[in-house]
């Protein structure tokens, strides 16, 4: 059945995969260098932007150019190969360079020389999608080289999107990892790029691991490099049975480095510890190392130092391991020869070795570190015993040996101290030495980078101080033993009564600094004692060493003070004891006139409670009076018992024996006339009722 349907992919398509997908610009300079590289065989490449005009010009001094016709032609299809393609050769799948002009151009154009002639070949990017054409806008041209020029010129006009993105430094951390193993030189905008090894001899130790294929096995083997060994012996997979290693072939070499200095140290190695890829001697993780490829990032980083000076390197040729099969589909090469960090895309075996080796990786840099802390250590113990040890020797050197052993104990008590505030070390691999770091202004990142920090307690810190004690107790000692040297010979004595003559002058010595301090306070008491003390050793002194003679003259002047001293307690007692007397002479007089006081007060609070007590009772009385004059008034005058008994006597009933006080007259003012009235006014039965 007949269709008219069209399956082919519109270049638009092709050219939005391709940028959408594509690499950055930098990978696709890198293509383009490696056209040159690998088919040009230049020696010198020059790299230029014109950000102003957005132009990237490369030029290349390789001999033959393109070579061929064909090859120009080549170069703008998709997927056509070179039948040159060989295990060592950088290009492989013929696309690197055509994608790499598609992804950051809008156009490009190619002059190039071979067979003494000049040719030239471009297109516009930007026609071919409006008219949908696979075919280059510009025709192969062809020119004759008169001037007998060589090598090949790409220019490329770039896409606006990357003016703000492209930084030539960038570019140049790029080529300088990519090319630093490959003798070209590479200039990017009039500045030669370094081609220097990343971190140079720059490590403290280096581990080299073959890489080998086994073809009977279809898996990667790993082996530890020597020379001249079958690939059966040492192997680091266990891998003890007897098959016939002919069908072992080497694929790579594996180098674990533990670097002397952190990563930081090393601007094109990055922060964190990861491998370098290196495809037929060309770098193809430029950016950075591969640090999230499985577990290789983590096992770097695992352990107490958190692999801060681990790195890898993983070289391979692009080895045909079976008709479909070869390197590159091992270690997930993709297209513009860059390493995908996916698991999936790398052989399992493989990748089980790299991640195994950048664990051991991490282990050695713990174990080296280890080591270097207990050869420290070690250091610092040695240092303390040597102080001690010229503690105890110094009584039996003489002064110029004594000098000398000082100088050398004043380094280490000025080095010690040092550690000690700052806690910081490091190993000087060329002095093969240990030093310490004085940080004048506050600590730094990269102070903390490069130097190894230490807690306070510490071995190392708290041994340090063991030495700085026993620097401080060597320069006592030392000052000791020049007194007691003089001691022996100012008083012709031995070693032993010098070592208890300076222990009474000592005593002499902190006795009168107390007594000072009595005399000041004038606490003659505690004076008559220190006295007593001073007199007391100086007869020690007499009766144990035998010397005398300075100290008599001393002992007259302390006798004296202690008579003098006495005297002026005793009158000072006397003193203290009349103030005492008068004091509480004071004192009780002041109670008998607080008493005293205190009877006037009670006497004046007592007379005003009976006024009134007196003024209240007159005030009752008064009230009294008036109630009963406002209830005779109410009454008429009548009788109030005739009034009741009227009430009773209508009502039926007997009128009870109701009793009146009479009204006193106003004539009576004081209580004794009121009794004596109301005495006469009661009747003999009101009196007995009452009663």
């Amino acid at each position: 059945m007949e269709t008219n349907y069209n399956y082919n992919e519109p270049f638009t398509s092709r050219v939005d995969d391709i940028r959408r997908d594509g690499p950055s610009i930098y990978t696709s300079v890198l293509e383009l260098i490696d056209n040159s590289l690998g088919w040009g065989n230049a020696s010198d490449i020059y790299v230029n932007f014109d950000s102003d005009r957005m132009e990237l010009n490369i030029k290349d001094n390789g001999k033959n150019g393109f070579g061929t016709i064909e090859s120009l032609h080549r170069f703008f299809s998709l997927g056509k190969t070179n039948e040159n393609i060989t295990e060592i050769t950088i290009g492989k799948y013929g696309k690197g360079g055509y994608k790499a002009t598609i992804n950051i151009g809008d156009s490009v154009l190619i002059r190039t020389y071979f067979d003494k002639k000049e040719y030239t070949i471009g297109t516009d990017y930007i026609t071919m999608m409006r008219e949908n054409t696979q075919f280059p806008t510009l025709e192969l041209q062809e020119f004759n080289n008169f001037e007998d020029n060589i090598g090949t010129h790409f220019k490329i006009k770039i896409r606006p999107e990357y003016k703000l993105i492209y930084h030539t430094d960038t570019l140049k951390r790029n080529v300088m990892r990519a090319y630093h193993k490959s003798n070209i030189d590479i200039n990017i905008n009039d500045e030669i790029v370094e081609r220097t090894c990343l971190f140079g001899d720059d490590y403290l130790h280096h581990e080299i691991f073959d890489i080998v294929y086994d073809r009977d096995k279809k898996c990667f083997l790993g082996f530890k490099f020597q020379e001249d060994i079958s690939y059966g012996d040492n192997d680091d997979n266990d891998d003890n049975d007897e098959t016939d290693k002919k069908d072992r072939i080497l694929v790579g070499r594996l180098n674990l480095y533990i670097l002397k200095k952190t990563l930081k140290n090393y601007i094109n190695l990055g922060d964190n510890p990861g491998m370098d890829i290196y495809r037929n001697n060309r770098m193809c993780n430029t950016n950075y190392p591969v640090c999230h490829l499985g577990e290789i990032g983590n096992n770097l980083s695992s352990g107490m130092m958190r692999g801060k000076r681990c790195h890898m390197t993983f070289e391979y040729n692009n080895i045909q391991l079976f008709d479909k099969l070869d390197m590159d589909d091992c270690v997930g090469l993709t297209t513009t020869k860059e390493i995908s960090e996916e698991s999936s895309k790398w052989n399992k075996s493989l990748l089980t070795i790299l991640e195994k080796k950048a664990l051991s990786c991490s282990k050695k840099y713990e174990d080296i570190t280890n080591k270097r802390k207990k050869e420290h250590l070690n250091l610092i113990e040695k240092d303390l015993i040597f102080v001690r040890k010229q503690n105890n020797k110094l009584l039996s050197q003489n002064n110029e040996i004594i000098e000398k052993t000082n100088k050398k104990i004043d380094r280490f008590k000025k080095k010690y101290d040092i550690f000690i505030e700052y806690k910081a070390w490091e190993f000087d691999d060329e002095l093969m030495s240990y030093s310490y770091p004085l940080f004048i202004n506050s600590i730094t990142k990269e102070d903390k980078a490069k130097y190894n920090f230490v807690r306070a307690n510490s071995k190392l810190i708290t041994t340090s101080e063991s030495i700085i004690y026993a620097c401080n107790e060597f320069q006592k000692n030392k000052e000791k033993q020049k007194i007691l040297k003089s001691l022996q010979k100012d008083h012709d004595i031995d070693g032993n009564k010098a070592e208890k003559l300076l222990i009474y002058m000592k005593r002499i010595r902190d006795e009168k600094n107390t007594l000072k301090i009595y005399q000041s306070n004038q606490s003659h008491d505690n004076s008559i004692r220190s006295y007593e003390k001073l007199i007391d050793i100086i007869n020690h002194i007499k009766d144990e060493i035998k010397i005398i003679e300075q100290y008599e003259k001393e002992r007259g002047i302390y006798e004296k003070e202690l008579i003098n001293t006495r005297k002026l307690h005793e009158e000072q007692k006397n003193i203290e004891e009349k103030k005492k007397a008068i004091e509480e002479e004071k004192k009780k007089k002041a109670i008998e006139e607080e008493e005293k006081k205190k009877a006037i007060e009670e006497d004046a609070k007592k007379k005003t409670e009976e006024e009134d007590a007196k003024k209240k009772t007159e005030e009752e009385d008064a009230k009294k009076k008036t109630e009963e004059e406002d209830a005779k008034k109410k009454t008429g005058g009548g009788s109030v018992k005739k009034d009741l008994e009227k009430k009773v006597k209508k009502r039926g009933r007997r009128p009870p024996n109701i009793q009146f006080i009479p009204n006193r007259p106003d004539t009576i003012q004081t209580r004794v006339d009121w009794i004596k009235w109301l005495n006469d006014t009661l009747t003999d039965e009101e009196k007995r009722s009452i009663k």
